[in-house]
C-alpha cells in the first residue's frame, strides 16, 4: 500500500523518484523494542519537490514525527540529504506530521497524512501535491531601473584604505559594520573608511574569512549614519542568490574614482563565485553586487581578461558574506569601536596643470629633496617634483647595475597621482648583495613633528616591492618593504622646526632622527604656492 504523489500523473517524476539511491537516514529515536510476538513493518520516507521542469528536489534534514492514531509518540525522524527516511514500527494507524515549514520558491510546504502501516510495510511520498501549502508575502523590494538602484544604494559604498592599497566596501550593519576583501587589509596596521564624499575614519578588522577573500570591518556607528546599510539577498534553502542571465550590479571606487556604476548579467553561478560580465577595475573589489531590487547577491572580488576586450568578473556568493557578519556582530562585545573623529585628508582641489606643465618641460624644476637615514633614504616629493622626474628620467635608466637616483625614484612611485596636493616623503630600504645574498633594510614606520608634535599624516603607506642586483650573470630577487607617507603640505608651512624619525623593522624602538633643513621646508613650500593661489586666489603666504 503506498500514498502516492496524487495528481502527478507524470511517469518521468515516478521514475525519478523509483530510482533513487537506497540511502536512508535513520530515526533519531530509536525504533520501540516490539512486545513478545509481535512484528515489525519497515515505513520509509520520500520527500521531494518536482519542479516545473519535472526535476526533483529532495528535501534534506526534514524533522518528522510519527505519532500513533492515539496520539501517543511513536519516534521522530529526519530525512537524509537525499531526501529519505525509514525505521521499523508495529503495524497500525499512525499520523505522520512536519515540525516545520519548507521553503519552496514562492510557498511554504508541511505535511500531516494519516497512515495505515500494513504489514509487509509501506513508502510514503511526500511532495507539493500532499502537502499544506501557504504563499509566502513577498516583502522584498520591487524590480527597479539601473538609475533607482544606483541612487539608492551609492551612499551605502564606501572607499577603504590600507597601507599598501585601496578599494571598495560597503555598509552592511547600521552599527558600523563594512564588508570588504580580505586581500585588501591583511597585513596591515592601517584601516580607514571613506563613505561617500564624507570624511575618512579610523577602521578595525572585526572578522576574516580568507577562503573566500571577505572582512567585515568596523568604524564608528556616527561615521555611517548618513549611509544606510544594504538589504543582502535571502535566497531560498538551497537555491542561489541570483541565476544565470540575471541582470546586476557593480559599485565601486576603481582607478582612484569614487561612486562607479558598471552593469551587466550573470554567467555563470557556482556555490564558491558568481561569474557576470560586469566591467571592474583596480579598485572595485570589495565593493557590492546588486540584483535589480537593490539587494546584495556577490562581493566583486577578482576580474579575468584573456585579450582586448572586458573578460569576466568574479564575485564572492553573498552567502558567505552574511556567515562572516554574523561571526562579526558576536565580536562586537568584545571592546569599543574606533574613535568617530574624521582622519586627515586631502585636498579635493587638485594641483594646477599649468603648473605641472612647466615643471615637465623646465630641469631645472626636478629638485630631488633627498635625506639619509643610514640604511632607508628618504626623498620629499611634491606634485612639481614628480612631474619633474617624470619628464627628466632618461630612457634606459635603471636596466642593469647601479640605478641612477631619478629612474629609482620615480619606478619606486608606480602610478601615483601626481596632481594630490600632498607632500609624499618615499623612505626607500637600502639593498646591497653581501656574499651570495642580497641585503635589504626594511622600512617600519616614519614621525613626522612640527615644533615637537607629531603630524598625523594624510596616509601612513607601507607596501612590498621587488628588488633585484646583478651578480655576474645573474640576477639575485626579493622583496623589500618601502614607507611613502602622503602629508598635507600644511606641515612645511616656514615658521616652525621639521624633524623627521624613520624606524626600521630590524630595529623597531630606534628610530633615525634627522632635522629637516630649513631650506628643503622653503623649497617644498614654494612648489606649492600655485596650488595656494588656486585655492585662496592669495600668495602662497596667505596659506590655507
Amino acid at each position: 500500500m503506498d500514498v502516492g504523489l496524487r495528481g502527478l500523473a507524470l511517469l518521468t517524476a515516478g521514475a525519478a523518484l523509483a530510482a533513487w539511491p537506497p540511502a536512508l537516514a535513520h530515526a533519531q529515536e530509536a525504533s520501540p523494542p516490539p512486545r513478545p510476538g509481535q512484528e515489525l513493518a519497515e515505513l520509509r520516507v520520500v520527500a521531494a519537490m518536482v519542479g516545473p521542469d519535472l526535476t526533483l528536489r529532495p528535501v534534506p534534514r526534514h524533522p518528522l514525527r510519527l505519532t500513533r492514531a492515539d496520539g501517543t509518540l511513536e519516534l521522530e525522524l529526519v530525512t537524509s540529504f537525499a531526501g529519505e527516511a525509514a525505521a521499523q514500527v508495529p503495524p497500525g494507524d499512525y499520523r505522520l506530521s512536519s515540525r516545520r515549514v519548507v521553503r519552496y520558491q514562492d510557498a511554504t510546504y508541511s505535511w500531516q497524512l494519516d497512515l495505515r502501516v500494513p504489514p509487509e510495510g509501506l513508502q510514503v511520498e511526500l511532495s507539493g501535491d500532499n502537502a499544506l501549502r501557504a504563499e509566502i508575502a513577498d516583502v522584498r523590494p520591487p524590480i527597479r531601473d539601473e538609475t533607482s538602484v544606483f541612487e539608492a544604494a551609492r551612499h551605502s559604498v564606501v572607499t577603504v584604505f590600507s597601507e599598501a592599497t585601496r578599494g571598495t566596501g560597503f555598509v552592511a550593519d547600521a552599527a558600523g559594520l563594512v564588508v570588504t576583501n580580505h586581500h585588501l587589509v591583511r597585513r596591515s596596521s592601517y584601516l580607514a573608511v571613506k563613505p561617500d564624499r564624507q570624511g575618512k575614519f579610523a577602521a578595525q578588522l572585526l572578522a576574516e574569512d580568507t577562503v573566500n577573500d571577505l572582512a567585515v570591518l568596523r568604524v564608528h556607528p556616527d561615521a555611517v549614519q548618513s549611509s544606510p546599510p544594504l538589504a543582502l539577498a535571502s535566497p531560498p534553502d538551497g537555491q542561489p542568490a541570483v541565476m544565470v542571465g540575471e541582470k546586476v550590479l557593480a559599485l565601486g571606487s576603481p582607478l582612484s574614482l569614487e561612486g562607479v556604476m558598471t552593469s551587466g548579467i550573470v554567467s555563470k553561478v557556482e556555490p564558491a563565485y558568481l561569474l557576470s560580465d560586469v566591467v571592474i577595475n583596480p579598485g572595485n573589489s570589495g565593493g557590492p553586487l546588486l540584483n535589480m531590487r537593490g539587494e546584495v547577491v556577490g562581493v566583486t572580488t577578482f576580474g579575468i581578461s584573456g585579450g582586448p576586450g572586458p573578460g569576466v568578473s568574479g564575485s564572492v556568493p553573498v552567502e558567505a558574506a552574511a556567515r562572516l557578519l554574523e561571526l562579526a556582530r558576536a565580536r562586537m562585545e568584545a571592546g569599543p569601536p574606533p574613535p568617530p573623529s574624521p582622519l586627515p585628508e586631502a585636498s579635493v582641489l587638485p594641483f594646477p596643470a599649468e603648473a605641472l606643465r612647466a615643471a615637465r618641460e623646465s630641469p631645472a624644476r626636478a629638485r630631488r629633496h633627498t635625506m639619509d637615514f643610514g640604511k632607508l633614504r628618504t626623498h620629499v616629493l611634491t606634485p612639481v617634483t614628480l612631474a619633474g622626474l617624470e619628464t627628466h628620467t632618461a630612457p634606459g635608466e635603471g636596466q642593469r647595475g647601479a640605478t641612477p637616483e631619478p629612474a629609482e625614484v620615480y619606478a619606486w612611485m608606480g602610478g601615483v597621482e601626481e596632481n594630490r596636493a600632498v607632500v609624499r616623503i618615499l623612505a626607500l630600504p637600502e639593498s646591497r648583495i653581501t656574499g651570495r645574498d642580497l641585503f635589504k633594510a626594511d622600512f617600519l614606520k616614519m614621525r613626522l613633528l612640527r615644533g615637537g608634535e607629531e603630524v598625523i599624516p594624510i596616509h601612513p603607506g607601507r607596501a612590498r616591492h621587488p628588488v633585484r642586483s646583478w651578480v655576474g650573470a645573474g640576477v639575485l630577487e626579493d622583496e623589500a618593504v618601502l614607507g611613502m607617507y602622503e602629508y598635507d603640505p600644511e606641515a612645511f608651512r616656514p615658521g616652525a622646526d621639521l624633524v623627521l624619525e624613520v624606524y626600521r623593522a630590524a630595529a623597531p624602538d630606534a628610530p633615525v632622527r634627522r632635522a629637516i633643513p630649513p631650506r628643503l621646508q622653503q623649497s617644498v613650500w614654494e612648489d606649492f604656492a600655485p596650488f595656494y593661489r588656486r585655492l585662496e586666489g592669495a600668495p602662497a603666504q596667505g596659506g590655507r
